[in-house]
């Protein structure tokens, strides 16, 4: 194995009391959580503010402000080796969250970890709601609000760090809801789309991520792969040693194919089977049509609920008669076709995708065009249209219903009997346990390599 400079969590805390009281007795205005170095000798080296954490108030701008003002004139940021942004799950995190927290399930992670003195690490506080759906915490921010705000969030918590300590490299960990958001805000800085270089990742572990692509790689893109690659510049010699477990080889209920481009090799995909976030059933399209839904609705009350649900589907089907009417229904010499290169269902859930975005204007005008032409077609020739629409028509039904066989498959529905407890299994499983010990890993790597 590797060495570690572990500490004891009662140490930790002594250490975290005396900061503490140093920050009191200074009469500092922001008293927001430092995360600082902790040296062999147990002396505190230069603070280390906790970058990234969004609140646009005046009074956050006041208390940043009088916070600089206070620091001596030569102090500057202590970069660690490794800085690690997380993302709770549904009901984890609030607006107004600890960003040193250690509850919740990557609270658990780094609440684990025992490189203090090379690791820093923040918590992105967002609402982390469901609608205000009962049981989902506080919030009242749709699903996909508060994954939005979660984005939006985390890419400047990430961009403002890397512009304060752009040698340290810095990971990403998250759960559920904020999984999705961290592995999107990967496959973005994997293709450039930030100004975070990607050799400045040293990895990224995400667990029960609704976004995950299919396949049973816990590494996506590393067939039989179990280790992640090496951080770039080290050799992977404690790092290699985390040995990851397959996936199921379904996805997520809201999968996202794209691939994670230069960070192919250092994203972690961990997932349970049975959870429903995750290990989606490949045949259910409805199942995602739904979730689609339900994920842009309000939930706080039955009557807002009745109505959003019901905006939100009608929304949906409109957007995917638009596509299919384009995209399905050919009319070639006065000879109209349906040949769908989905099924309507996942015409549906596509439609239920706000990441898909609705159809334009123009698109809309061109489907009724296309509509006018049908009709016009059909009635200048029914006897030799209307036989051949109803066969397509039938064969485009039987593949619908083989696309969402599972939902009434009877072992389909064993397998989800326990998806509450597989969706929060994960430290039980012992997975959080192992992101922390990969952490650490990863900080033992990069420290090797350091001049």
């Amino acid at each position: 194995m590797y060495p570690i400079a572990s500490r004891d969590h009662d140490d930790r805390d002594t250490v975290a009391s005396r900061g503490r009281e140093r920050l009191r007795k200074s009469q500092l205005v922001d008293h927001r959580p430092l995360h600082t170095r902790i040296t062999s000798d147990r002396l505190r080296r230069g603070p280390v503010r906790a970058v990234g954490v969004v609140a646009f108030t005046a009074a956050t701008v006041l208390m940043a402000s009088a916070y600089a003002n206070a620091e001596p004139p030569d102090a500057g940021p202590s970069c660690p080796d490794l800085y690690v942004f997380g993302v709770q799950g549904t009901s984890e995190s609030s607006r107004t969250a600890d960003p040193q927290s250690t509850t919740g399930m990557v609270g658990q992670i780094f609440g684990s970890i025992t490189h203090d003195g090379t690791i820093g690490y923040q918590e992105i506080g967002y609402d982390a709601a469901f609608g205000g759906a009962p049981g989902t915490g506080p919030g009242q921010s749709t699903f996909t609000a508060s994954a939005s705000e979660a984005g939006q969030k985390l890419g400047d918590a990430a961009t403002s760090f890397h512009a304060q300590c752009p040698a340290t490299r810095i990971g990403f960990v998250a759960f559920s809801q904020g999984a999705g958001v961290v592995s999107d805000f990967a496959r973005d800085v994997g293709a450039g789309r930030t100004s975070i270089p990607p050799d400045r990742v040293a990895g990224v572990a995400v667990l029960s991520d609704w976004t995950r692509p299919p396949g049973a790689e816990p590494i996506p893109g590393r067939p039989g792969q179990t280790s992640t690659d090496p951080v770039p510049g080290t050799e992977a010699t404690a790092s290699s040693q985390v040995q990851f477990r397959p996936v199921p080889s379904t996805a997520g209920i809201a999968p996202n194919i794209e691939d994670f481009g230069d960070l192919t090799g250092h994203v972690v995909e961990i997932c349970i089977p049975g959870d429903l976030s995750c290990d989606a059933p490949p045949h259910a399209q409805l199942l995602r049509a739904a979730g689609g839904v339900v994920a842009q609705a309000d939930l706080h009350d039955p009557i807002a609920a009745v109505g959003t649900l019901a905006a939100t589907a009608s929304a949906a089907v409109s957007n995917a008669a638009t596509t299919a009417v384009l995209d399905d229904v050919q009319i070639d010499q006065g000879q109209v076709n349906y040949l769908p290169a989905e099924t309507i269902s996942a015409r549906i859930a596509d439609g239920a995708d706000p990441r898909n975005g609705t159809p334009t204007p123009q698109q809309q005008q061109d489907a009724a065009a296309r509509i006018a032409q049908v009709a016009a077609a059909v009635a200048a020739d029914p006897l030799g249209q209307i036989p051949r629409l109803a066969g397509q028509i039938g064969a485009a039904i039987d593949d619908n219903l083989a696309a969402n066989a599972d939902l009434a498959n009877p072992a389909t529905l064993a397998r989800y009997a326990g998806v509450v407890a597989n969706h929060t299994g994960y430290a039980n499983s012992g997975d959080t346990q192992r992101v922390a010990t990969w952490l650490d890993a990863l900080s033992h790597d990069i420290g090797q390599a350091a001049p």
